[in-house]
């Protein structure tokens, strides 16, 4: 059967036995609150979801690019990749990103530090760079 065309205006839906609360805006995109879970959930017309926790802790997970974007009460946000990396972006502008490989490199400011997964660090200042050798 053919899709029903989108609202000229907002609707929304109860649902009587879970308490599900559904409203769809004239864009396509979807507005769903769960009272047993106090999630909100929002459906974008090109697929990203985004979901807001009772804590505050918001997940937006970008569609087209298999991406989460969670960013955390404390204003801290991680991001994960599909290739495995996970970055996680702290208020204070320090980063800390984990690469598929096990690699970590660390930044702050103007000051970077990579340590791979043999024990090898590297890092810098903006003006040096230095090189430690691991332990393998």
């Amino acid at each position: 059967s053919p899709k029903a065309p989108p609202p000229t205006q907002k609707s929304t839906t109860t649902s009587p036995t879970t308490g599900l609360r559904t409203t769809t805006y004239p864009n396509g995109t979807t507005k769903t609150y769960d009272p047993s879970t106090q999630k909100t959930s929002i459906k974008y017309l090109n697929s990203d979801l985004k979901t807001t926790h009772p804590d505050g802790t918001t997940i937006y997970y970008y569609y087209s690019a298999k991406t989460y974007h969670t960013t955390l009460p404390s204003g801290d946000s991680i991001y994960s990749f599909p290739s495995g990396q996970i970055e996680v972006h702290r208020k204070d502008g320090s980063k800390e990103i984990k690469y598929a490989d096990g690699t970590i490199k660390y930044v702050e400011g103007s000051r970077w530090e990579g340590v791979f997964k043999d024990g090898v660090r590297v890092g810098g200042d903006g003006e040096n760079t230095w090189i430690e050798k691991g332990v393998v």
